[in-house]
C-alpha cells in the first residue's frame, strides 16, 4: 500500500532543486518518470524506498485516476472523460481542444467520431501517462486541455497541485 504523503515534494539536490513535483506533473511528466525507473533501478530490493521513491510513486498512480470536472460538450450532462486527438499528417500536425472532447456515453462518441470530416480521431482517456505519447513540444497544448478538464487555473500554486492530485 502507498502512503499518502502530508504535503507536496520539493526537490532538495540538483538541477531541480526548489522545484515541486506536484507541478512537474503538468510541465515535465516525462522526467518524473525517469525519475521513478531511476530510482526502482538503483533501490531494486536492496533497502527501503526513500522518500522520494514513495512520493512519486503515489504521485504518478494519482495522475491516473484524477476526475474531470468539465461537461461534455456533446451532451452538457456528464464530466468529460476522453478527449480526441485528429492527426493531419499532411502537415505534421494535430487537432485537439475542449470541442473535442466527450464523456463515455456511446452516442456522445459517434456524435464526435462524426465531426471527425474524414480523419480518424484517437480517443484517450484523461490520464497523465498520455502525455508520453506526445512530442515535447506538443504537450503544452494537451496540459492546457488538461488543465481546462480539470478546471483549474493557468498558473497553478504548488498548494493547489498537491490538493489536486490529494482529492
Amino acid at each position: 500500500m502507498i502512503e499518502v504523503p502530508e504535503r507536496f515534494y520539493v526537490f532538495v539536490s540538483g538541477k531541480n532543486k526548489g522545484k515541486v513535483a506536484e507541478l512537474y506533473m503538468f510541465d515535465k511528466y516525462s522526467f518524473l518518470v525517469y525519475m521513478l525507473y531511476r530510482l526502482r533501478e538503483e533501490w531494486s530490493g536492496k533497502r527501503e524506498k526513500n522518500f522520494l521513491h514513495k512520493h512519486l510513486e503515489w504521485l504518478l498512480r494519482q495522475g491516473e485516476t484524477r476526475q474531470t470536472k468539465m461537461l461534455c460538450p456533446q451532451c452538457g450532462l456528464r464530466t468529460v472523460k476522453f478527449f480526441s486527438v485528429r492527426y493531419c499528417y499532411e502537415r505534421y500536425d494535430f487537432s485537439i481542444g475542449t470541442e473535442y472532447t466527450c464523456c463515455e456515453n456511446n452516442e456522445c462518441i459517434n456524435t464526435l467520431q462524426g465531426k471527425a470530416m474524414e480523419k480518424i480521431p484517437e480517443f484517450m482517456p484523461f490520464k497523465f501517462s498520455n502525455l508520453l505519447r506526445f512530442e515535447k513540444s506538443d504537450r503544452p497544448r494537451v496540459v492546457r486541455l488538461f488543465r481546462q478538464a480539470f478546471c483549474l487555473p493557468e498558473r497553478l500554486r504548488r498548494e493547489e497541485a498537491f490538493k489536486f492530485f490529494l482529492d
